[in-house]
């Protein structure tokens, strides 16, 4: 059996680098086995690297969850930016419904394509309690007033039904994660 020996990360590129390959692994270990499930053992076995090196990078467990969290959301809102750009990029060029209904595509799009994400942020961020419930609500909050922004402006041009603008965003991500995994 050959053993590769991985060298040191030095620069701060490669320290980024190996940041990112031990939240790839923790995003997969976590997906897979929950976040109890997890040990900080299984994500540095995932990610080919020794235990302790784990450490350099993230004080704890409940630290890397926090920071794959934060990714997570950065992922979601610049896919959905994208999408709205690609879409025509603002409510007073192309219409409200049309930029509204472009960032709810985008946002399924993103979570199908993605279910370790779902099960990150809708299944195992819920059940750790409130370790983790201040920082999901700061996620929801910020990915909701994105979406009521387009609400609210197309409600004033009257291309959206008068309705409160934040029923929708609070409502259809948590049903749509809900069917997607079975919970």
């Amino acid at each position: 059996m050959s053993t590769t020996r991985r060298r040191r990360a030095v620069s701060d590129e490669e320290k980024s680098q190996r940041r990112d390959q031990i939240m790839a692994a923790a995003k997969e270990v976590f997906a897979r086995n929950g976040f109890h499930a997890t040990t900080i053992a299984d994500i540095a076995k995932q990610a080919g690297l020794a235990y302790g090196l784990i450490y350099w990078y993230f004080d704890s467990k409940d630290v890397l969850f926090h920071s794959l969290m934060a990714a997570e959301e950065d992922a979601l809102r610049a896919h959905l930016a994208d999408a709205l750009v690609a879409a025509g990029g603002s409510a007073d060029s192309i219409g409200g419904e049309v930029l509204f209904r472009a960032g709810v595509q985008a946002t399924f799009e993103f979570f199908e394509a993605d279910k370790a994400t779902v099960k990150l942020l809708f299944r195992d961020a819920h059940a750790l309690g409130d370790r983790f419930e201040k920082h999901l609500g700061g996620i929801y909050e910020r990915f909701i007033d994105d979406i009521e922004t387009f609400i609210v402006a197309a409600q004033e041009r009257g291309e959206v039904v008068a309705a409160p603008p934040g029923w929708s965003p609070t409502r259809w991500p948590r049903w749509w994660a809900n069917w997607r995994t079975g919970a």
